[in-house]
């Protein structure tokens, strides 16, 4: 909804000539346009695309209705597919126009070809994502974020936000321990000192200081962190056995 809001604004704004909410087909069923349609005003149009020809015949148009277009990432990506003989002049048409791109659900398809072929087929236009699971560094697709692909964040709306606004059921958190951080830092240390009991580890000099170092908050923290550096120091989470 609120993508879609996005979209709706920029073609009521008439700072762009075609507005088009691009999403992936599977999102893109009869209901939701309807959905789409029921957020639209009353003397606002959405405009569907059977096809790639009927897209094509909507992006040309100069009809105010044809402002607000809703078709799929595959639709668009096929129209590069059919340019040669009148559609290249026809693409030719349309980058004349001011066009803005919604892409919902931006962090699925839009990490294929079919995105870069829209780009390359719209050299001019502007894109906005949406997405609920941005794609981060630690978990980019083919060396790409949704930041690479989009620019920087523009806007955050948090499941905290959310809460405080009250469209978000609040949270009642508590902890349940699996294991006590002493009994956690207690197996590491002994790991790490080589040792099988505590006794053993006390009793030698040398196991004895890797024990009490593991066994020290203030030497080895609970958790990993980063220095101002970005450098990475192990905590006792970082070392816990598999077993």
């Amino acid at each position: 909804m609120t993508s879609f809001k996005s979209a709706q604004l920029i073609a009521g704004s008439k700072d762009a000539n075609k507005v088009i909410f691009l999403m992936d087909r599977i999102e893109l069923g009869t209901q939701s346009l309807k959905e789409y349609r029921a957020f639209a005003d009353e003397n606002e149009a959405v405009q569907a695309t059977e096809n790639t020809d009927v897209l094509i015949t909507k992006l040309k148009s100069t009809d105010p209705a044809d402002t607000l277009i809703v078709t799929s990432i595959q639709k668009m990506s096929n129209i590069k597919d059919e340019a040669d003989g009148l559609n290249a002049s026809d693409i030719e048409r349309i980058n004349e126009k001011r066009i803005v791109f919604i892409v919902d659900e931006a962090h699925r398809s839009t990490f294929g070809e079919m995105l870069i072929t829209i780009k390359t087929t719209f050299p001019r236009a502007v894109f906005f994502g949406f997405t609920g699971t941005p794609i981060q560094d630690e978990n980019q697709k083919k060396k790409n974020t949704t930041t690479t692909v989009f620019g920087s964040e523009l806007h955050r709306y948090s499941i905290a936000d959310g809460v405080r606004d009250k469209n978000v059921l609040g949270f009642d958190p508590y902890k349940v321990l699996t294991f006590k951080d002493k009994d956690v830092r207690k197996v590491v240390a002994l790991e790490k000192a080589k040792a099988q009991t505590v006794e053993a580890a006390i009793d030698d000099p040398e196991k004895s200081k890797i024990f009490y170092k593991y066994m020290d908050a203030s030497q080895v923290g609970m958790a990993g962190h980063f220095d101002h550096l970005g450098n990475y120091t192990k905590g006792i989470e970082d070392y816990i056995p598999k077993n």
